[in-house]
């Protein structure tokens, strides 16, 4: 495999992981909030920068072979990835309504 399909995948990777991690940990931060955990509901920002480094640390613990195993099914990350921003949003309002 070349150098440079190696680096998009990687990047097509990390564009679908920091998506799916910002998403997913503002649904979670967001019923914690509206369950009475935590004092302060945090910001979309907040979660972002914790996907970045998700993402990396993901990265780099996994090896090509296996992204290139998850990718294969570009439908159901896709679909996932659809799923996940239509709960972040939903929860965006359940919080603040």
């Amino acid at each position: 495999m070349s150098i440079g399909k190696k680096i998009y995948m990687m990047l097509y990777f990390g564009i679908y992981a920091i998506i799916d991690l910002a998403c997913l940990r503002y649904i979670v931060d967001g019923l914690f909030f509206k369950l009475g955990f935590e004092d302060v509901f945090s910001s979309i920002n907040e979660n972002i920068y914790g996907a970045i480094g998700g993402t990396v640390i993901i990265c780099c613990i996994i090896n090509n072979r296996k992204i290139e195993e998850i990718l294969k099914d570009k439908k159901r990350n896709i679909y996932f990835s659809i799923i996940l921003i239509v709960l972040a949003i939903g929860t965006y309002f359940f919080v603040h309504n």
